[in-house]
């Protein structure tokens, strides 16, 4: 009797183990979770590229990602973002005026935009979007991120003393991000290029958990199975 629950256990284990590693697979191999778009899931976050400008101590630079989250097209497009102030007092890059700085990004890749000084202390807001220009195939990020600046005064000098990100998609708002991504969906002609959506009530740790759990108990009770047999065999209960 006590067989027929250890193989009864196995076989749940098992189970459990096929059901949660394949919808697992199909996730993970569908999105970078170490730079995925809008989340931060854990583990290693992205490193600031070496040859990135250092600012001044009263600058800032923005730097702007794309990702696709389905296959990645084979010719690169070009994707158009805007930086837009949030009033008439915030600093442009290149001290450009009119309130609206254009930039793109061809493929997957990213940006460092030129820096932002600031003369005077407080607090400034930028929002960044990007344009949705109709290449045939492409789904494009609605997402609107809002970039705030803070400069104060130190010793006499105006230094930039931190930032905030927080980002708008389908109704919700998400904050203390720690950088700006664009997720598009491509897919080529009769394909599907819906951008994934990512639930906020299963997280991808519950299925590794879930995934590791019931692993360690197939291997457990495998184990338990062969000692038993052993033991069996050698005429020792």
């Amino acid at each position: 009797m006590k067989r027929k629950a250890i193989y009864a256990l196995l076989g749940a284990c098992l189970i459990v183990f096929v059901a949660v590693l394949m919808p697992t697979l199909a996730y993970t191999t569908s999105l970078d979770l170490t730079r995925i778009n809008h989340f931060t899931w854990g583990g290693e976050q992205p490193t600031q590229p070496p040859d990135k400008p250092i600012p001044e101590p009263n600058q800032y630079m923005m730097t702007v990602r794309k990702q696709f989250s389905t296959v990645q097209p084979s010719s690169a497009a070009v994707f158009s973002f805007v930086l837009s102030a949030g009033d008439k007092d915030c600093p442009m890059p290149l001290a450009q005026t009119g309130g609206n700085y254009s930039f793109t990004i061809t493929g997957a890749g990213s940006v460092t935009l030129p820096a932002i000084e600031y003369a005077k202390a407080g607090k400034y807001t930028y929002t960044i979007t990007e344009k949705n220009t109709g290449e045939a195939g492409y789904t494009y990020d609605t997402a609107v991120y809002t970039v705030t600046v803070t400069a104060e005064k130190q010793e006499g000098k105006i230094k930039v003393t931190g930032n905030d990100i927080t980002m708008k998609t389908n109704g919700k708002t998400y904050d203390k991000l720690t950088e700006v991504v664009f997720t598009n969906a491509y897919a080529p002609k009769g394909g599907s290029s819906e951008i994934p959506k990512m639930s906020d009530s299963a997280p991808i740790e519950l299925y590794w958990t879930l995934l590791i759990i019931s692993a360690v108990g197939f291997v457990g009770c495998c184990v338990f199975l062969l000692l038993r047999r052993n033991k069996t065999r050698y005429g020792r209960k």
